[in-house]
């Protein structure tokens, strides 16, 4: 065994060595988030064979959580993550490949960012265990140019695609949409970071288009659903939206939960306006037998009509304010309360430090009853986020970090 050591020692440095030569190679200088794409892209002319085409990225973040007469230390959705892209053959064709991992180092009782849920693996599946460390993404695929991107592993929806118009909170997010099943990450249901997903999706102008398949989403669930998006961006900024996503419920998954159908689904609509100094988006979801709720020891299905808003502008170089709701009207039958919604403003701004460190603060005002009839707290946040690697690798729930010194002077905030 002693004999194996100094090997296990030199692989060990090996490898942390890679780690971070790459790390240094790939971060964007601080302060400079619109010039780091183009850095990378000379950057790569000059890293060793074995690391082209390779991104390391990640975001560590914490925060102090305000609510029910508690103090509580978060963590919000961090992560680390890697792509590897590489030219297939001499075709014009590029696979690449993506892999991302959560990790929660500072566990919490509220779980207020629904981005930060893990995964489920059945339709209408309720997850409670939180590992400290799960996968969020994990997939590969070929960029075929003007004919298309082709992926598969576990992704991001084509659902998501419009739905994420809104997911743009630092914090509070998500839960009006249909995007997220309750305590999931949407993997089963195929609307989040979908399971075992095949997606299709090319751009033709100003249209974008979208087609989703879950292939044999586990042993019960068989086939998983199917989805599509189509969106289309008009010259001055605007982009409008649609998703859908729907899939069979088996029996055996039905008969076990109140109010489930045999098929459930989920359709989005949405518009999103992006300016350099500003951003607002609006969605509006009509969900069938597609969330749900535990009572006690019962789990119930239900019907419902979303709408999320969210708005924020730059104030000068480095200040952000933002604001919103997020409104679930649901269908509640028995032992659903009544009164069961979510209802809920959100306020707050973020301050940054360079492009990628800033800190933030969110308020929620909040009107919601839980499925028990419980009234839901107001709740405030304050947090910070250090980000490192390449800004477009990273499928935020929040706003993106546009710093906007990236053109220069104190009068202009271009991305």
């Amino acid at each position: 065994m002693s004999g194996q050591t100094p090997s296990v020692l030199s692989a060990l440095r090996a490898s942390l060595a890679v780690l971070f030569t790459a790390t240094a190679l790939m971060a964007p200088a601080p302060g400079l988030a619109q010039e780091a794409a183009g850095d990378s892209a000379s950057a790569d002319e000059d890293v060793p064979l074995f690391l082209e085409g390779f991104r390391l990225y990640g975001s560590v973040r914490g925060q102090a959580a305000f609510y029910s007469r508690t103090t509580e230390l978060q963590g919000n959705a961090s992560r680390v993550g890697f792509r590897l892209t590489r030219d297939f053959f001499d075709l014009g064709i590029q696979i690449f490949g993506q892999v991302e991992l959560g990790f929660r180092i500072i566990d919490d009782i509220a779980n207020f960012n629904v981005s930060g849920n893990q995964g489920g693996f059945g339709r209408l599946e309720l997850v409670d265990r939180r590992d400290p460390v799960f996968p969020r993404l994990g997939f590969v695929g070929f960029d075929f140019g003007k004919f298309g991107l082709l992926t598969a592993g576990k992704q991001w929806s084509t659902y998501y695609d419009v739905s994420g118009y809104t997911d743009q909170f630092w914090v509070f997010g998500g839960r009006a949409s249909g995007t997220y099943l309750h305590g999931t990450d949407g993997g089963g249901v195929g609307t989040g970071r979908a399971n075992k997903a095949i997606t299709y999706r090319n751009r033709f102008g100003g249209l974008g288009i979208g087609a989703q398949a879950q292939l044999e989403a586990n042993r019960i669930t068989g086939l998983g659903s199917i989805g599509g998006s189509v969106q289309y961006s008009f010259p001055f900024g605007l982009t409008v939206g649609a998703a859908v996503n729907a899939g069979d419920v088996p029996e055996v998954i039905s008969e076990s939960i109140l109010g489930a159908k045999r098929e459930e689904w989920a359709v989005v609509f949405g518009a999103e306006v992006e300016q350099p100094r500003w951003y607002a988006a609006l969605t509006y979801a009509i969900q069938s037998s597609h969330d749900v709720r535990n009572v006690d020891t019962l789990t119930v299905a239900f019907d419902a009509k979303g709408v999320e808003l969210i708005g924020y502008c730059d104030l000068g170089r480095r200040t952000r304010i933002s604001g919103g709701f997020n409104y679930l009207d649901p269908e509640p039958i028995p032992p659903l309360d009544p009164d069961f919604r979510v209802l809920y403003g959100v306020v707050g701004g973020a301050f940054y430090f360079n492009a990628q460190t800033l800190i933030y603060a969110e308020w929620r005002i909040d009107a919601s009853v839980a499925g028990n009839g419980i009234e839901e707290p107001n709740a405030l946040v304050i947090g910070v986020r250090l980000d490192f690697g390449l800004p477009e690798l990273q499928r935020n729930d929040a706003p993106p970090l546009r710093f906007p010194e990236s053109q220069g002077n104190d009068e202009e905030a271009g991305e």
